[in-house]
C-alpha cells in the first residue's frame, strides 16, 4: 500500500488567507506534502495560478481543486469542484438538494469542515447548523481541525460523530485539516494520509479522492496501518510510522457496531488479527498511547464495513 500525505483544507489571499499562492505551495513543498487541496472560501480564483505555479516550480506536488462553501449554517468542503455554485440554493432545513448540486457541479468528495467549531457569537457560521443531513451525499468529516484552539475545542465531538455514524453503517471517511490561513507554528497535530493500492491508476490527486470515497484514510500523529478483511477476520498491517513515536505502551482498540470494544496491546509492527463478532456490520480502529483517552489518541484508521456478516474493506 502507498500512504499519500494529503492536506485537504487550505486558504490563500484569494479569500481570507494571509498566504499568497506561491507562499502556500512553497510551504507545502518544504514540508513534504504530497497532495494539497485548494479550498478558498467561495471562490476558485486561486486554481489557475496555483496549478500554473506548481507545474513550473513544484511538479512533485499534486493539487486538488476545491472550494470551502462558506455559509451562515456551516462550512462544506467540496473537493474536485472547479466552479462556484449559487449559495442561495442552500436550505438549512433541507440541505440535500444543495449537496446534490455540489456533486452535479463537479465536486468529487463533499465533506463537513470543523462541524463543532465554536459558533455564534464568537465565530458566526463556522459551526455546522444544518437541521438535517443526507449522509449518502456526504463523503467525509473533518474530525481534526488543527487551525487553532477555537476549532480544536470541537474535535473530540467531530470524531465522536464520525464514529457513531460509521457504526450505524454510513460510509464516511475521516480526515484532518490544517485549515491554513497563515504559516502555522510547529506542533504535533493530526495529519491525513490516504491509502492507495500500489500501482493504482490515475494521478496522485485522483488516487487521493478515490481513497476518500473508499473510506481509505488515516488520521494520525505517527502510526500508519491498513486493514484487510475477509470472512469476518480483520488483519491490521502496520507500515513505518510517518513521524517519530514515543517509547510507550501502544493500544489498538477495535470498536464494533454491536457495542463491544476490544483492546490489544501492540508494538505497531507485528500484524494483528481479529475476528469480528457475528452480526457486526462495521468497526472503527484507533491507536492510543498508554491509555484510551482522547488526549492519548494517536491514530484513527480506515473503518471496516460488513455485508451480511462478512467483513469487507
Amino acid at each position: 500500500m502507498k500512504y499519500i500525505r494529503a492536506e485537504l483544507h487550505n486558504h490563500t489571499t484569494h479569500s481570507d488567507g494571509q498566504l499568497r499562492v506561491e507562499q502556500l505551495l512553497a510551504y507545502a513543498a518544504e514540508n513534504k506534502f504530497e497532495t494539497l487541496a485548494l479550498t478558498d472560501h467561495n471562490t476558485v480564483s486561486a486554481h489557475r495560478p496555483a496549478f500554473d505555479f506548481a507545474q513550473k516550480e513544484y511538479p512533485q506536488l499534486s493539487l486538488v481543486p476545491g472550494v470551502e462553501i462558506t455559509t451562515f449554517y456551516g462550512h462544506i468542503l467540496a473537493l474536485g469542484l472547479r466552479r462556484m455554485v449559487d449559495l442561495t440554493r442552500l436550505n438549512p432545513a433541507a440541505p440535500g438538494h444543495f449537496l446534490q448540486t455540489l456533486h452535479d457541479a463537479g465536486a468529487v468528495a463533499v465533506g463537513l469542515a470543523h462541524p463543532f467549531c465554536l459558533g455564534h457569537p464568537i465565530s458566526e457560521g463556522c459551526r455546522m447548523n444544518l437541521q438535517e443531513y443526507n449522509w449518502e451525499l456526504i463523503n467525509y468529516i473533518e474530525v481534526a481541525n488543527t487551525s487553532g484552539p477555537d476549532a480544536v475545542l470541537g474535535n473530540a465531538q467531530a470524531l465522536a460523530l464520525w464514529e457513531s455514524l460509521v457504526l450505524q453503517g454510513y460510509r464516511l471517511a475521516a480526515v484532518s485539516g490544517k485549515d491554513l490561513h497563515q504559516l502555522p507554528t510547529p506542533q504535533n497535530v493530526f495529519l491525513t494520509y490516504c491509502i492507495s493500492p500500489e500501482g493504482a491508476e490515475g494521478t496522485q490527486a485522483e488516487r487521493v479522492l478515490q481513497a476518500i470515497l473508499a473510506q481509505q484514510t488515516i488520521v494520525t500523529k505517527g502510526p500508519l496501518f491498513c486493514t484487510q478483511a475477509e470472512d469476518g477476520n480483520v488483519t491490521v498491517t502496520f507500515a513505518p510510522a510517518a513521524l517519530p513515536l514515543p517509547k510507550t505502551t501502544f493500544l489498538l482498540v477495535i470498536q464494533q457496531s454491536d457495542g463491544e470494544s476490544i483492546t490489544y496491546e501492540t508494538d505497531l509492527c507485528t500484524p494483528l488479527k481479529h475476528t469480528l463478532a457475528a452480526g457486526v456490520t462495521s468497526a472503527v480502529i484507533k491507536v492510543y498511547q498508554n491509555s484510551c483517552t482522547y488526549e492519548n489518541l494517536l491514530a484513527v484508521g480506515a473503518p471496516v464495513y460488513c455485508e451480511k456478516g462478512e467483513a469487507q474493506r
